[in-house]
């Protein structure tokens, strides 16, 4: 219905315009009927035998006659009137162009504001066409991959119908129950061989342990022997009384100590050492003490990993790291102005290295740092710093004299 509308519209400003400028002509022509010279029959065709004007020039001069002037007032009459009509039309004409331009103003106007309702309503229209296009081609997509999802199940069913898998877990092959069988068979080969392999342990640990108590009581019953011996007696009384002087909390200790051990007897002795129950609860605190001790250092205490094998002696441990397989480095030569140079501003900047590389070209810092140490033996570099300090202050102390 919108576009039906918008049509007539259309053609009727058509029409309006045609009209309008049907009227313009028409306006034009009658301009120039009253506006134009008036054209003037000659008197000859009035009055025969007589000449109406002689031309001179560009001038037209007229021979008096009174019916011609008499004509000509009256036309000049009808001319006046004509020309007040003509006046008043050319002013309607006007008002009425103004109207039609108005007019003409408008139409455009509604015509724009139609063909934007119109481009909104293709618009839309095309909005719709493409949503339903989208759609359908949507629809065609899904149809589409139910197809193929179709096709793709149908044969996948039909090749695993054609190769079916001949086993769904490893238990169904026979090679599986074939090392199950060779496993029972092996496996009481194997526990019998670590089995012994433990109890080999075993006995080189316990053979290791009897062996160290033997050895340690030798090395006891010799050290008891040197020590019993009556010039270790005297040596050690001198070092007791000399110690007890100068240390006389060491006797205190040894005394309490004497009483623990005296007190620390088996039950079967007869009691009564203590003077009083405060005493006998002091060394009960003291035993419980020292056996707490006792327990904390067994706890502490880490017991050595015995002795390996001749087989684990055997294995070594190769270590390469920070190994230098290549050394590229080569020393840059030093040549005799260039180790003058270096001893000249040694003297005058010790281990400055920066500060003497400044002075030599071909030399950096590090090398300095090297050829001083690769030469300070020979060159005896500090005993020349001093000679030099001490020539200094000399010729000070002789300038200060002379002053």
């Amino acid at each position: 219905m919108s576009l039906s509308v918008a049509l007539q519209q259309q053609q009727q400003q058509q029409q309006h315009q045609q009209q309008h400028q049907q009227q313009q002509q028409q306006q034009q022509q009658q301009q120039q009927h009253y506006y134009g010279p008036p054209t003037l029959s000659p008197i000859s065709d009035h009055f025969p035998g007589t000449d109406a004007y002689e031309l001179k020039g560009q001038k037209r001069l007229w021979h008096s006659n009174p019916l011609i002037e008499a004509s000509i007032s009256s036309n000049e009459d009808d001319i006046i009137a004509s020309q007040e009509n003509l006046k008043l039309t050319a002013k309607s004409l006007q008002s009425k162009m103004s109207k039609i331009t108005k007019e003409e103003v408008l139409i455009e106007q509604s015509i724009i504001n139609l063909k934007q309702n119109l481009n909104q309503l293709n618009e839309k229209v095309s909005s719709e066409d493409r949503f339903e296009d989208d759609s359908a081609s949507n629809e065609q997509q899904q149809q589409q991959q139910q197809t193929t999802a179709s096709t793709i199940s149908s044969l996948s069913r039909a090749i695993y119908s054609q190769n079916k898998p001949l086993y769904r877990q490893p238990s169904d092959t026979e090679i599986y129950h074939e090392n199950q069988e060779k496993f029972q068979k092996f496996k009481k080969l194997l526990v019998a061989h670590l089995a012994k392999k433990q109890q080999a342990e075993k006995i080189r640990v316990r053979y290791l342990t009897e062996r160290y108590n033997q050895l340690h009581n030798q090395w006891m019953k010799k050290l008891n022997r040197k020590e019993n011996t009556s010039v270790k007696k005297e040596k050690d009384a001198k070092y007791k009384e000399f110690f007890e002087k100068v240390f006389p909390d060491l006797k205190k200790q040894k005394d309490d100590k004497c009483k623990l051990q005296r007190f620390a007897m088996p039950a079967n002795r007869p009691a009564g050492y203590a003077r009083s129950e405060a005493n006998m609860e002091e060394i009960i605190n003291e035993i419980h003490d020292q056996e707490v001790k006792i327990e904390r250092m067994k706890k502490l205490s880490i017991t050595p990993p015995p002795l390996l094998d001749i087989k684990r002696r055997s294995r070594r441990i190769v270590d390469e790291n920070r190994l230098i397989r290549s050394i590229d480095y080569a020393p840059k030569p030093w040549n005799s102005l260039e180790t003058e140079i270096f001893a000249e501003k040694y003297q005058q900047y010790p281990k400055k290295f920066g500060m003497i590389a400044d002075h030599l070209e071909n030399k950096t810092a590090g090398d300095c740092v090297l050829f001083y140490y690769l030469t300070k033996t020979e060159a005896n570099y500090k005993q020349t710093v001093r000679r030099n300090q001490n020539n200094r202050k000399k010729e000070k102390k002789f300038r200060g004299q002379q002053q």
